[in-house]
């Protein structure tokens, strides 16, 4: 009797059946980048109307026929980058990019966006790019950059050159680096929790910041430049501001009706007018630039310490320090043109009260002081 045959079961190899994760599409002459899962992506322009689409360094797909605009999107996974990389070229109308969830680095650089350019971000940390590489982006049109939750950060890089408009929400750092150019209007409107402004290039518009009710930053070096108005909003929080650079026009800080005590230098050269109105805290103010015009300063309630340094010139000066104890130190050097008033405020009965301070042995004949306790010559600050 011969034994049973036994069946031996075998694997049948199939062919390769990848699914990526990223989906590229020319609709109309427009590219359509979608992610769908946690991956880096590059879309890499290779001649005026062709890209290459990769997905953590590996090709997905080399399109051509796109002649107006590039849309990518990134899916709810976490994504670790987005680059987008014009190779030089400037064929491009309208970008925008829409930011999934988790932490994302955004750079856009090497050419040239002839229209607008719109990021907006996901729920986690995100961090924009613009330029960086030591190649040129310009964008034609506005700038937008909104990236809602976690604490962001925006870089515009020494090369980079926005013709239009700029404007960022809920970005908590953004930096102009020395070689960036804004050509017109800066509109920064911080995150809700503190924020840094770090200025040291030319922005040739006003620049207008809203901070937080927490503690702000706001830098300003001295290669830095705004070609009108600079506007500092900075509400309540224990803020700082530090001004090396040149205003050609006014320089406004606000924080009339808030909380927190503000430590503020003003250096460099403003050309024309200062107005402060800062609200309840106890203030640290120092002058020692240029006020081509007038000084307008007002703060509302604290122990305050106002300073005119040595190398401080302005023309006319209008001081009203508030309720409470405050000190007012006149450097040797300072220069005021014009006439000053110098009100030190209401205080309240106990000592010190409001005292002014100078190494001169007089007070200068166009300095009136109003509501000062204490007035002491040859008395260093």
């Amino acid at each position: 009797m011969k034994p049973a045959r036994r069946n031996i079961l075998t694997f049948e190899q199939l062919e390769a059946r990848d699914c990526p994760a990223v989906f590229t599409n020319v609709i109309g002459g427009n590219l359509v980048v979608v992610s769908i899962d946690s991956a880096t992506v590059d879309v890499v322009q290779t001649n005026a109307n062709s890209f290459q689409v990769r997905e953590n360094g590996a090709v997905v797909s080399n399109v051509s026929g796109v002649t107006g605009n590039l849309s990518v999107v990134l899916g709810p996974h976490g994504h670790t980058g987005l680059n987008i990389d014009f190779n030089g070229f400037d064929t491009i109308n309208h970008v925008a990019a829409f930011l999934g969830t988790g932490s994302s680095d955004v750079n856009v650089h090497n050419g040239t966006i002839q229209r607008t350019l719109n990021i907006v971000g996901g729920t986690g940390r995100d961090r924009v790019f613009l330029g960086g590489d030591g190649s040129a982006l310009t964008v034609n049109g506005s700038t937008s950059v909104n990236l809602l939750t976690g604490t962001d950060d925006l870089f515009v890089r020494s090369g980079v050159t926005l013709q239009s408009v700029v404007a960022t929400t809920f970005v908590e750092r953004v930096f102009f680096d020395a070689g960036s150019t804004c050509v017109k209007n800066v509109f920064v409107q911080g995150g809700p929790f503190g924020n840094r402004l770090d200025i040291n290039g030319d922005i040739n518009g006003s620049l207008f910041f809203r901070g937080s009710i927490f503690a702000d930053k706001v830098n300003m070096g001295a290669t830095a430049t705004v070609a009108t108005n600079l506007n500092l909003g900075v509400q309540a929080g224990n803020d700082s501001i530090d001004l090396n650079g040149n205003v050609d026009n006014n320089l406004n800080i606000w924080s009339a009706i808030f909380a927190g005590d503000k430590n503020i230098h003003i250096a460099g050269t403003v050309g024309n007018d200062v107005n402060l109105d800062i609200g309840f805290g106890d203030d640290t103010i120092r002058f020692n630039g240029v006020i081509t015009n007038n000084l307008n300063l007002l703060t509302r309630f604290g122990n305050d310490f106002v300073e005119f340094d040595d190398s401080f010139t302005v023309n006319d000066v209008d001081v009203h320090l508030g309720w409470s104890d405050d000190v007012f130190c006149y450097h040797a050097a300072a220069v005021i043109n014009g006439a000053a008033v110098i009100n030190g405020g209401q205080n309240d009965t106990d000592p010190p009260g409001n005292r002014f301070l100078t190494p001169l042995p007089a007070v200068p004949g166009n300095v009136t002081l109003v509501n000062f306790q204490t007035v002491s010559v040859l008395t260093p600050c």
